[in-house]
């Protein structure tokens, strides 16, 4: 674990950077440079990245074999991608992870109230994470293994949409990733399913996202509000640019900012994947920082690799579950 604890060291020489105060009586509690807590949005995207580079290199010296015990394997024995050029292929740990229960599992690795969390989430073949928000937050993602099919969106500041005949219950484009998510009404008349942690032993802001408390749940689009862009518009709803679906690989690492790639879907390739998160810092609805689903709704072409659309807030879908869950000694 010499990796990660050099990871967590790289993590707290940052955080006097950032405008990331601790809580009161946190053993990080130390002046930074930053005077007032508006929030990692009131930093410009590239000044946030420079600071990250130090966090973005401990993550790329990550070995994934040594970190999670891997057993190589061969691609025809259905081992996952290893590495550049997918030359290695390894044994996914989904089925491995304990308690067994069906689902993207999650592996707790640290937390720091307010400043920063690590974990580890673990995708069984072809599981999505549906599209959700990461609110006044940056994220590092580095892939161990696997691939991951990425469809994200940045958070316009001045929109300009116009109004479209392009509906919410009609799919984005052929690129939406493998058809995982239905972009239909249906969704909206759903009945949310539970995931939660049957040890109990969530932290933070995890505890919020696996048990699936009432905040989390989304804004329902029951009370619409009217605005410039729109005859109704539900609350709580989001403008912005949708990107490129991609695909990131292992070691590849994945970044989002305060409004850059800001909401994001991930959808796992056939022999699942396995992602090392950085959250900074961590979900928490009692600073303003609940994580909430989103389903596309109007969307309007502007060039041919990007699209405004408003993005409206949504119930946990039904077929989503993330459960914690302990993986043999791995741990801070």
């Amino acid at each position: 674990m010499d990796e990660i604890r050099k990871l967590i060291h790289c993590i707290e020489e940052v955080l006097p950077l950032l405008p990331l105060p601790p809580k009161i009586g946190s053993a990080l509690a130390k002046p930074t440079q930053h005077s007032t807590c508006d929030g990692l949005d009131s930093v410009s995207d590239k000044e946030l990245e420079q600071h990250l580079e130090p966090i973005r290199e401990a993550l790329v010296d990550i070995d994934a074999v040594t970190l999670l015990n891997l057993k190589q394997l061969s691609k025809a024995q259905g081992g996952a991608s290893l590495g550049p050029n997918r030359r290695k292929y390894i044994q996914p740990i989904h089925n491995e992870i304990t308690p067994p229960i069906r689902g993207i599992r999650y592996i707790h690795i640290q937390e720091v109230d307010n400043c920063y969390s690590i974990g580890i989430f673990v995708f069984p073949p072809r599981s999505v994470i549906p599209l959700h928000d990461h609110p006044a937050m940056a994220v590092l993602s580095r892939i161990l293994y696997g691939e991951i099919n990425v469809q994200s969106f940045d958070i316009e500041i001045n929109p300009t949409l116009k109004r479209t005949e392009v509906t919410s219950n009609e799919c984005i484009n052929n690129q939406d990733i493998d058809d995982c998510v239905d972009m239909s009404e249906e969704e909206d008349e759903r009945n949310h399913s539970t995931a939660s942690n049957p040890n109990g032993k969530t932290k933070g802001w995890l505890s919020s996202f696996l048990s699936l408390g009432p905040s989390l749940l989304g804004r329902r689009e029951d009370n619409a509000v009217k605005d410039q862009f729109y005859d109704t518009t539900p609350t709580g709803s989001i403008h912005a640019i949708q990107k490129n679906t991609c695909t990131i690989r292992s070691p590849e690492i994945s970044l989002l900012y305060p409004r850059r790639g800001n909401l994001h879907k991930f959808a796992a390739g056939e022999q699942g994947a396995a992602i090392l998160d950085v959250l900074l810092p961590p979900y928490d609805a009692n600073d303003g920082r609940d994580c909430t689903f989103y389903r596309v709704g109007k969307i309007e072409n502007i060039c041919n690799d990007s699209k405004q659309c408003l993005l409206i807030p949504t119930e946990q879908p039904n077929d989503y579950q993330c459960v914690s869950g302990e993986y043999k000694d791995l741990c801070c």
